[in-house]
């Protein structure tokens, strides 16, 4: 497997492919909740 990331020493490749498949799922998240709420009325 070649590593197509940033220099990423000492983390293995496995461990930064996890880290940025976690962040990206954790980004579409909060996508989602911008795009599908409010905030609330009572909140200031």
């Amino acid at each position: 497997m070649k590593c197509t990331e940033e220099a990423h020493r000492p983390v293995d490749c496995g461990t930064v492919a996890k880290w940025i498949l976690k962040n990206s799922a954790e980004c579409e998240n909060m996508n989602w909740i911008l795009a599908n709420s409010k905030p609330c009325p009572k909140c200031k």
